[in-house]
């Protein structure tokens, strides 16, 4: 059985490996990124039409930031009397794909040949 590695290059060139969560993270915030530039969270959360919570996302893009993969900035903006903080992300890394074998598992079944 093959197992799904993401592979995305970033901007220094170095090769980092995300497990599907995070890539698909690091994809939904490239895609947007492309229409609209930095995007929040919950933006972010929202364009993965249910697929990743808030707290999924921000776990994720913490440990993609982290990885070199993407970028913050934080943003004050006034909301009546009070300002709130605002964390905008950008990608730092292209993405690609490639398979890779999945280790063997000792205890697989491995179906006998019927007698003949």
């Amino acid at each position: 059985m093959l197992k799904r590695k993401i592979n995305v290059v970033t901007s220094d060139g170095a090769v980092k490996a995300l497990p599907l969560t995070e890539y698909l993270v690091f994809a939904t915030l490239a895609d947007l990124h492309a229409e609209h530039g930095p995007v929040h969270g919950p933006a972010i959360a929202r364009a993965s039409n249910g697929e990743l919570t808030v707290a999924t996302v921000y776990g994720s893009l913490e440990r993609l930031r982290k990885k070199g993969v993407v970028d913050s900035n934080e943003e004050l903006f006034e909301i009546g009397p009070s300002k709130v903080r605002r964390v905008l992300w950008c990608p730092r890394a292209t993405a690609t794909e490639t398979r890779t074998p999945k280790k063997a598992n000792p205890y697989d079944v491995i179906p006998l040949p019927e007698p003949a």
